[in-house]
């Protein structure tokens, strides 16, 4: 994708730029929208993870995650993306003294064995070939006690239709392919829930992920495994740290519009399995009229013949 030399010292055009790639979040642009709410929330669930610790976040893309990791205290985070535009943009915008970034891809990361203590790699793994590969490359640079924490939507529940998704998994499948090249894998459900908070005036005007608001949380619903919008892991050789639940807020009752693309989708998948059906009923009678057809064409032939031979 070229990108044109104003844009690429400009970071505003570079963000114009980046938002004609739709499998590149970028959530400055998706701002208060439950985009926003979930692409963040996986970071600051892994920030909680990396105080003091060597992380390689993969798939960085504008880099926003990378400065959630940094400003958690990491003592070292390195943005890797196969994009150059997409690194361009991170490294014009960030100025956080920690944050290194790099252009390269998921199967062939350039540094060496064992150089991270922590690899984050969020909505990726759904985009690439060889996701196995990828994985393995991602163990391959973590120390031997480090940590894995990867993400995918989940093909049952996500709505479908993204041209830029290889293969989306289920949690089953995520969790087994961790667990072939991890000793240790634990699954979370990360998903969209619509809630009524109660706020004092300073909190309800707050904006921003800085502003941490300290709310007791209860829920009147629930959400089985299985059944969340994407499924995230913690995989290592060692054992998994614990990692506490985050709940990041975004646009009240934008959820409604997400839920009613996602009733549309599964609508127009239901109407064409009933389309199917009816051309498949069509066919089927069409079958049993042409039988019926030659059945009445032989029936008619041996009649003529019988016919002839009495004459």
């Amino acid at each position: 994708m070229p990108v044109d030399e104003r844009e690429a010292s400009d970071p505003a055009g570079t963000e114009r730029e980046l938002s004609s790639v739709p499998e590149r979040a970028a959530p400055d642009q998706m701002s208060e929208h439950l985009m926003e709410s979930e692409h963040r929330g996986r970071y600051l669930w892994a920030a909680d993870l990396a105080r003091g610790l060597d992380v390689i976040d993969a798939g960085c893309g504008t880099g926003y995650g990378s400065e959630i990791i940094a400003a958690a205290g990491a003592r070292r985070v390195v943005g890797v993306d196969i994009s150059h535009e997409a690194i361009d943009y991170a490294r014009s915008s960030s100025s956080h003294a920690a944050i290194e970034f790099h252009v390269g891809g998921l199967h062939e990361l350039p540094f060496e064995d064992a150089s991270f203590d922590l690899a984050v790699c969020f909505e990726v793994i759904e985009h690439v070939e060889e996701q196995a590969r990828a994985i393995s490359e991602l163990r391959r640079v973590l120390k031997p006690a480090g940590v894995l924490a990867i993400s995918s939507p989940n093909r049952d529940v996500y709505p479908p239709g993204n041209p830029h998704h290889v293969h989306e998994f289920v949690p089953q499948e995520l969790e087994q392919a961790l667990t072939e090249q991890f000793a240790n894998v634990r699954l979370y459900r990360q998903s969209p829930w619509l809630t009524a908070a109660i706020f004092d005036d300073e909190q309800s005007s707050s904006l921003g992920i800085e502003h941490e608001l300290s709310a007791k949380v209860m829920k009147v619903a629930s959400v089985a495994p299985g059944e969340e919008m994407y499924t995230v892991a913690l995989a290592s050789d060692a054992g998994l740290p614990e990692a506490h639940a985050v709940a990041l807020m975004g646009k009240p009752f934008e959820l409604r519009w997400w839920q009613e693309q996602l009733t549309a989708a599964r609508e127009n998948e239901q109407h064409l399995q009933r389309e199917l059906s009816r051309v498949a009923e069509e066919l089927q009678g069409a079958a049993r009229e042409a039988a019926t057809l030659r059945q009445t064409t032989a029936t008619a032939r041996e009649n003529e013949l019988n016919s002839a031979r009495r004459l």
